[in-house]
């Protein structure tokens, strides 16, 4: 088993745009495989998990580079960072995306022909979208390569989400030959913070360095705390912490955690679909759909939105002739804030109606081939939704006797 790890953990440290649940994905001597291969059907008669000693489970991944990309080896062994070299290896849209998911109950038994499952498991799921301009930008500054281009933070957002799965699981095998199953999942939402719109430019004049701006965002939360800007203006977040009532209500007062636990109004549905096909005593072919669904949010909701918003400034001619012959520096930076602010303020709006978001569709397909008793090779390829992009990659597994 240590070889199985090995090899796949050589596939997280190399950049493909994919998700690296293939490890799990090529264990079958363990239940937790039915979460990404619902069609599978362990060995065993009776299973059961429990919290902390069951499945605990997470990944982090990037499209952007590699630690490869990051550090090169110089002529005297040492390990030195290139940034430069990151950056060019960079696409114009790149994700980061952290997941993680234990179970607080698992209990799988066999029946015949048939395997049935319950579980309870807390998931996260975590995607940060940078464009490679915020990259430049951050090491650069708006000069350099930037000079005279708009640089481009267009889709820089990111979207997490907290919630519980109840689900129920079922396979049924046709005589060791075709498997197919099923997993019905009711879900309940904790928290969310989802990026619907987003776009942001920052452009200098190669001439008169003059700065342009353009923005527009509109994101929503649930069941996170009320940020406050000018000390009136809601930013982020539904949740008053200054309210005490509603912080019993939320469940993040001592002695009502219950309610945070189980009460609030933020409810949806999924579903996982999947089956296994043995072509021929040694090719096995499997494909599985995972969590096709949806949560409603309704709980400590808040909708904050820019409408479409642009700026220019090309600085102060004769600021003397304007404010006079005793305006500072600072007084001028504090006008031309106050300038920034209100027009902010003008295209700016925060409600608090309800919304809903799906989860993150993923699709599996793979060919496995068995050498022998204790090896087998296999090629998957999968593809995941995004942020409005399908993902895709491929991982290739192997499984040989353990030392």
């Amino acid at each position: 088993m240590r070889k199985v790890i090995f090899i796949s953990l050589i596939f997280l440290l190399t950049k493909f745009n994919a998700q690296q649940d293939f490890i799990l994905y090529h264990m079958p001597s363990i239940p937790q495989i039915t979460q990404v291969d619902p069609a599978s059907f362990p060995d065993s008669k009776l299973d059961i998990g429990l919290p902390i000693i069951s499945s605990v489970y997470g990944s982090v991944f990037n499209t952007g580079f590699s630690i490869g990309d990051i550090f090169y080896q110089n002529a005297d062994g040492i390990m030195m960072p290139d940034v430069d070299n990151a950056i060019a290896k960079m696409s114009s849209e790149n994700f980061f995306i952290l997941n993680a998911s234990t179970d607080l109950f698992f209990v799988g038994f066999k029946a015949g022909n048939n395997f049935f499952s319950f579980n309870v498991t807390e998931k996260l799921d975590f995607t940060f979208n940078y464009p490679k301009d915020l990259i430049v930008l951050a090491m650069e500054g708006n000069g350099n390569n930037l000079l005279g281009k708009r640089a481009s933070l267009d889709g820089l957002g990111f979207d997490f989400t907290h919630w519980r799965e109840y689900a129920v699981h079922w396979v049924h095998d046709v005589h060791h030959k075709f498997s197919y199953g099923a997993r019905l999942k009711y879900l309940y939402g904790m928290e969310n913070f989802t990026t619907d719109v987003s776009y942001m430019g920052i452009e200098t004049d190669q001439n008169t360095h003059a700065l342009k701006f353009d923005m527009a965002f509109d994101f929503r939360t649930s069941g996170l705390p009320q940020v406050m800007v000018d000390g009136d203006i809601p930013a982020i977040g539904g949740l008053n912490t200054n309210d005490s009532l509603i912080m019993q209500q939320s469940g993040f007062s001592a002695g009502y955690i219950n309610n945070y636990l189980f009460n609030r109004n933020n409810r949806g549905l999924g579903i996982d679909l999947g089956f296994n096909y043995h072509l021929t005593d040694k090719l096995l072919l499997e494909a599985s759909v995972l969590d096709l669904g949806f949560i409603n949010w309704n709980s400590y909701t808040a909708n904050s939105k820019l409408e479409a918003w642009d700026y220019e400034y090309d600085g102060i001619g004769d600021p003397i002739s304007i404010f006079g012959d005793g305006s500072s520096v600072d007084f001028l930076k504090e006008v031309l804030e106050d300038s920034i602010e209100e027009d902010l303020k003008n295209n700016y709006s925060y409600t608090n109606e309800s919304y809903s978001t799906a989860l993150r569709t993923k699709i599996y397909a793979s060919m496995e081939y068995t050498v022998d008793h204790n090896n087998f090779v296999s090629l998957s390829l999968y593809s995941s939704f995004v942020r409005g992009i399908w993902r895709r990659g491929y991982g290739i597994s192997l499984q040989l006797p353990p030392w």
